[in-house]
C-alpha cells in the first residue's frame, strides 16, 4: 500500500512540474514574441533584415524547450515567422514529426505546423513534409478553422516549384477537402498553389480543374458578400485573386490577338492611349515593379536593348500599375491611397535608375486575366498586326533580341 501510494505520489507531482515547465514555456513565448514586435519595428534594407530575424530566431529557440512546447505555442512563434536557423529546424521538425503520429486533430495540427520548418530542409525531407500533412486524416477537420491556413505558408516560397510538383496529387487533392465556406485566410493561400500547381505540371489541367472551379465559386462568393472583418485592401487582392485564378484557363496563346490595354504613360507625354493604337509597331511590355529584385536585375540590359531598337518601328514600354507600395533606398514604403505621390516617385525611380524606356501604368486586373501574369518580371511581345507573339516570365533579354530579329526578318 505504502509503494502505491508513492508511486501516485510520483505521478502527481511529476504532472505538476509538467504543468509548471508549460507554463513556463508559455510564459518566455510571451516574451520572445513581444521582444519580436519591437524588433520587426525597426528599419532595415532587406538584406539585413534576413540577418537580424535570422540570429534573433536562433537565440530564441534556444531559450525554450522543444519538447514542452504546447503546440499553441508552437503555432504563435512560427505563425509570427520566429524561425530558427538550419540545426534548430531539424530539432524541432523531428519534435513535431513525433507529435504528428497522433491520428486526432492535434497530430494534423503538428503535421501543418512543420510546413513552416522546410527552409533549410532537403528535397527529400521537404516532400516528406508535405505528403504527410495533406495526408493526415485529420486534415479535413482542419481545414474548416481559419487559423489552419496560415500553416500553409511554407509551401508558397517562391524556391518550392520542384515540391510543388512532386507533391502534385496531393495538393490537387485538397479541392476534395475544402469546407462548403471557405475562410478569407484560406483564399490567400490556396490561389497560389493552385497557381503553382498550373505552373509546374501544364500539360494535366485534369489535376486542377476541380481544385480552380471549386476556388474560383468561393473568391466570387466572398466578393459578393464579404466578411466583415475585411477591408478595401483585402477585397482587392480577392478581386485580383479571382483575375489570377481565371487566367489559368483563359490565357491568350501565342498567335492571338493581345488585349487592348489602356495607357497611362508615367515618363512620356502624348504617347498612344492604349495597346491599340502601337499597331502597326512591334510592342515589347516589359512587366515590372520597383520591389521586384529581378525586374531591377535586367536594366542593365533592357538599356542596351532600347539603345540597338528603331523607336518608330519597335516600343519598348516598361508596363505597371499602382501597387501601393515603392522600394526604395533599401526600404519598402507603404504608399496604398496616395496614387498622385507613387506616380510621382515612379518617375523620380526611372530618372535615377537611367530606364532609357518609357514606363505606363496599365488596369492591373485585365493584365494579369488576359497575360497569364503570375509573377514579375513579365513580358509580352506583340507584332504588327496586333498578335501575341512572346509571353511569358522565362523570356530573358537575350531570348528577346532574338524573337525581336526573328519577327523583324518575317515582316511581322
Amino acid at each position: 500500500m505504502t509503494s502505491c501510494l508513492k508511486r501516485t505520489a510520483c505521478l502527481v507531482l511529476a504532472l505538476a512540474l509538467s504543468g509548471c515547465r508549460a507554463n513556463n514555456q508559455t510564459a518566455l513565448v510571451s516574451q520572445v514574441l513581444d521582444e519580436w514586435r519591437l524588433h520587426v519595428e525597426q528599419e532595415d534594407d532587406y538584406a539585413t533584415a534576413a540577418e537580424r530575424a535570422q540570429a534573433f530566431g536562433d537565440r530564441a529557440w534556444s531559450k525554450l524547450d522543444s519538447r514542452s512546447l504546447s503546440l499553441d505555442d508552437y503555432s504563435r512563434l512560427l505563425s509570427a515567422r520566429v524561425h530558427p536557423g538550419a540545426e534548430l529546424e531539424h530539432v524541432l521538425r523531428v519534435e513535431l514529426e513525433k507529435r504528428s503520429a497522433a491520428q486526432g486533430e492535434e497530430g494534423g495540427l503538428a503535421a501543418l505546423l512543420r510546413l513552416h520548418l522546410m527552409e533549410h530542409a532537403s528535397p527529400a525531407e521537404s516532400f516528406e513534409v508535405v505528403d504527410v500533412a495533406l495526408s493526415h486524416p485529420a486534415l479535413p477537420q482542419l481545414l474548416q478553422d481559419g487559423a489552419a491556413w496560415q500553416h500553409f505558408s511554407g509551401l508558397l516560397r517562391a524556391d518550392q516549384q520542384i515540391l510543388l510538383y512532386s507533391n502534385r496529387q496531393r495538393i490537387a487533392d485538397l479541392a476534395g477537402h475544402l469546407p462548403e465556406r471557405l475562410p478569407p485566410q484560406s483564399l490567400v493561400v490556396l490561389q497560389p498553389l493552385l497557381l503553382g500547381l498550373a505552373t509546374v505540371d501544364p500539360s494535366h489541367p485534369e489535376l486542377y480543374s476541380s481544385f480552380k472551379e471549386r476556388l474560383s465559386a468561393a473568391f466570387r462568393a466572398e466578393i459578393a458578400d464579404p466578411d466583415d472583418s475585411l477591408g478595401v485592401e483585402e477585397l482587392e487582392r480577392l478581386r485580383l485573386g479571382l483575375s489570377l485564378l481565371e487566367s489559368v484557363d483563359s490565357r491568350r496563346v501565342i498567335g492571338s490577338q493581345a488585349p487592348e490595354l489602356e495607357l497611362a504613360w508615367v515618363t512620356k507625354e502624348g504617347a498612344p492611349a492604349s495597346l491599340a493604337d502601337l499597331r502597326g509597331r512591334l510592342v515589347v511590355l516589359e512587366f515590372w515593379a520597383t520591389w521586384c529584385g529581378n525586374c531591377v536585375a535586367k536594366f542593365d540590359e533592357l538599356r542596351r536593348l532600347r539603345s540597338e531598337l528603331d523607336e518608330d518601328e519597335i516600343v519598348l514600354i516598361g508596363a505597371t500599375w499602382l501597387q501601393g507600395q515603392f522600394f526604395l533606398d533599401g526600404k519598402l514604403l507603404d504608399l496604398v491611397g496616395t496614387p498622385e505621390l507613387e506616380i510621382e516617385q515612379l518617375q523620380v525611380y526611372a530618372e535615377k535608375e537611367e530606364m532609357t524606356w518609357p514606363i505606363a501604368l496599365t488596369d492591373q486586373f485585365q493584365a494579369v486575366k488576359e497575360l497569364g501574369i503570375k509573377g514579375l518580371p513579365h513580358v509580352t511581345v506583340v507584332d504588327r498586326l496586333g498578335r501575341i507573339r512572346g509571353n511569358g516570365s522565362d523570356l530573358g533579354v537575350t531570348e528577346l533580341r532574338e524573337l525581336i530579329k526573328s519577327l523583324q526578318a518575317e515582316g511581322s
